[in-house]
């Protein structure tokens, strides 16, 4: 969920921002140990947000009135198993590297630091609509706030996990542009189907899909720039 949102007078946003850190304080945990951990704990992880996901995506499907006509059907089906299946078989691809839990962190930080700055970035200083007819809160401030964080967590990261030397600023920015296309992507979805969540499993975020959405390009994105840097 990259971009932001233009900040409001009440005091709702600063409440689920703290919601929303609350959360990732609970579930980032779990989600480093199984990247740590390895096989078969990390493909289990994998699976559970794939099912988790895959729910998701079958009831904004049906809000979409998907099920009206077979052909519509079967278009948003295939399109729903690509949409989550792709991103998540890269994230497979990545941790199987010899230093797949580097790639694989890299991956996720980059894109929650996106995530998170361009969120805070655009909650307190959004003012220009990016994308009003797709997402209407999201910012131009929110977007460079989290393009900035994306770009300076992978150079950090990069240094830290000893990975090679290369472009990382760069790539950093480029991840970015992903991490909100992708977010971009699945908004459309939503407004398509009239819905504003997944759903509310995760609290704060919305579903699980609100926050696989940044990850849809970045997973390629960073699986093939490791194979090109190494």
């Amino acid at each position: 969920m990259a971009g932001g949102s233009a900040a409001s007078a009440d005091g709702s946003p600063t409440r689920n921002l703290v919601t929303r850190l609350a959360t990732a304080a609970v579930l980032l945990p779990v989600l480093l140990a199984g990247v740590w951990a390895g096989q078969p704990w990390f493909t289990a992880l994998v699976l559970v947000v794939a099912l988790g996901a895959g729910w998701e995506f079958t009831r904004i499907a049906a809000a979409a009135g998907a099920g009206r006509r077979a052909l519509t059907l079967a278009a948003w089906v295939f399109g729903g198993a690509l949409y989550i299946g792709i991103p998540l078989r890269y994230f497979l691809e990545l941790r199987a590297l010899p230093d797949g839990v580097a790639w694989v962190l890299l991956a996720l930080l980059a894109t929650f630091a996106n995530d998170t700055a361009a969120y805070a970035v655009g909650r307190v200083l959004g003012r220009h609509p990016m994308v009003p007819t797709i997402s209407p809160g999201k910012t131009w401030e929110g977007a460079a706030g989290g393009l900035t964080a994306a770009a300076v967590t992978c150079a950090v990261l990069a240094v830290l996990f000893g990975l090679p030397d290369g472009p990382w600023v760069g790539f950093g920015l480029g991840l970015g542009l992903a991490a909100q296309a992708g977010d971009l992507l699945e908004s459309s979805l939503k407004r398509r189907a009239g819905v504003k969540d997944a759903s509310g499993l995760v609290p704060g975020h919305g579903g699980i899909l609100d926050r696989l959405d940044s990850l849809v390009f970045v997973a390629p994105l960073v699986y093939h720039y490791s194979q090109w840097l190494t």
